[in-house]
């Protein structure tokens, strides 16, 4: 059936990729967001457009960046706990080691992301909690978002230390 479906006859998938920082940059200023405030968004949720248009309307609605930000790791908090990725949790000591690895380069091979556990259904079932995401045109790994790098960053005793 799979064979007969419109996704067999698509060919090579193509992936919409974020907007460089010079985009975002200009989308933050062109949206009256000053440079330094654009910065620390850009750093923040990078270019992804609806999380810049997001923290967009939150700037200008007259939140400050430490409550936006707040809000960004409350739900990347969560996604970590669905991933059974934080603190406590069945995935937590292999996380931390995918985590490392994925602040020291800018993509995992896949089967390297996979040698991290002990099953491959393991590695799926955590790729599919959005923490991190699979690349099928170069069969890669990286982190799913901005937010979730910039949070683990922000948390190292939590996930980078004691490895």
């Amino acid at each position: 059936m799979l064979r007969e479906s419109a996704w067999s006859r698509t060919g090579t998938p193509i992936e919409i990729g974020d907007l460089s920082e010079t985009e975002s940059m200009e989308y933050l200023k062109k949206s009256k967001i000053d440079e330094e405030s654009a910065r620390q968004l850009y750093e923040l949720v990078g270019g992804r457009i609806m999380e810049l248009k997001s923290v967009v309307d939150k700037v200008l609605g007259g939140q400050p960046f430490n409550n936006i930000k707040q809000d960004i790791f409350i739900k990347v908090k969560k996604t970590l706990r669905t991933a059974k990725i934080f603190k406590n949790y069945e995935y937590h000591n292999v996380g931390k080691r995918i985590l490392r690895a994925s602040l020291n380069s800018r993509e995992l091979v896949h089967e390297a992301f996979e040698e991290f556990f002990n099953k491959p259904d393991e590695a799926n079932e955590v790729l599919g909690y959005n923490v991190f995401t699979y690349h099928l045109v170069k069969d890669t790994v990286t982190f799913q978002s901005c937010s979730v790098k910039y949070y683990v960053q922000d948390n190292t005793d939590v996930f980078l230390r004691c490895l």
